[in-house]
């Protein structure tokens, strides 16, 4: 195992690409008894690393820039088999969160960190964040029966995943409306490949054709404006709202009628647009929506991405 620094000894020009001036000096080399593989970087600390061994075990590695380590630490809490997908989410609230890895291993099951299975028949799987402190919320994953999931984090933890869920799998006795918890995938085999984080609140999909395809889920979208809605960012709320086509309704039934009046005066200074008040005006009604649209996971879909 090779720690490698890599240094530009040259100006950078930003927007010019070069291949040149880049020097590589190998920092530190350590003889491993076992296969390494996957490592992924610590969230929480940018000197640690995470590197998984062939059967499962996990260990911590300390970077040689950072204290002068470059050695394998104590061994974390790893996989109950060998996982060549592996990542890490920073789970938790803001000033108490922490690191939890996640693996999949070839058969196709979800493990996180200390021998937990949370998906039986996985295929892909994502994390999305807000970015206002990069804690991750939701874990996007997407099955072999090509369903579609978004996973509130703590539902994992509180062990809410059978009830929420049903065990990831189509249960066609289910009332139609608790069915809408997952989405079809229309391309058979269709993998995750990334997740847009912030409001952007969207999902990349690759298909088997090789075709990227970006998917906008109703869930995410409506965390994304409550997100903003938190942090009085009422402009980028009402934008968010109007581009998914959301009822505006939501907005003022989120931040409750005599909060939001409170607000008006900000509000109309942010959007600073006289069309885009006249349309919210007209749209807000005397009716809760905000119940009706978080049973529903219908997504706005943009293909061709």
């Amino acid at each position: 195992m090779q720690e490698i620094e890599l240094e530009c000894s040259e100006d950078i020009v930003p927007g010019l690409l070069t291949c040149s001036g880049w020097n590589a000096t190998v920092l530190k080399q350590n003889t491993l008894e076992e296969l390494v593989i996957g490592i992924v970087p610590n969230p929480a600390s940018k000197y640690f690393a995470y590197m998984q061994f062939s059967d499962g075990k996990i260990n911590e590695y300390l970077s040689k820039i950072g204290t002068g380590g470059g050695s394998l630490e104590q061994e974390c809490q790893g996989f109950s088999a060998a996982c060549p997908w592996m990542d890490v989410a920073l789970v938790g609230s803001a000033g108490q969160s922490k690191p939890v890895l996640f693996g999949m291993d070839e058969i196709g099951r979800l493990h996180a960190s200390g021998g937990f299975v949370v998906c039986n028949n996985c295929n892909s799987f994502s994390f999305y964040s807000n970015l206002a402190d990069q804690v991750v919320t939701h874990l996007i994953l997407a099955t072999k029966q090509d369903l579609f999931f978004i996973v509130d984090i703590v539902d994992i933890f509180y062990g809410e995943l059978d009830s929420k869920y049903g065990n990831f799998v189509r249960n066609n006795s289910r009332k139609r409306e608790e069915n809408e918890n997952y989405i079809h995938i229309w391309e058979r085999g269709a993998k995750i490949v990334g997740v847009l984080h912030g409001d952007e609140a969207a999902t990349i999909l690759q298909t088997t054709r090789g075709n990227l395809e970006c998917i906008y889920p109703r869930k995410l979208v409506l965390v994304s404006i409550i997100n903003a809605l938190v942090q009085k960012r009422f402009r980028d709320a009402l934008l968010m709202v109007r581009r998914h086509r959301i009822d505006f309704n939501v907005i003022v039934d989120y931040c409750g009628w005599q909060a939001f009046s409170q607000s008006a005066f900000e509000f109309v200074r942010q959007v600073n647009n006289l069309g885009y008040i006249t349309e919210f005006v007209c749209s807000v009604k005397n009716e809760n929506v905000i119940e009706t649209l978080r049973k529903s996971c219908v997504c706005s879909l943009f293909r061709g991405c």
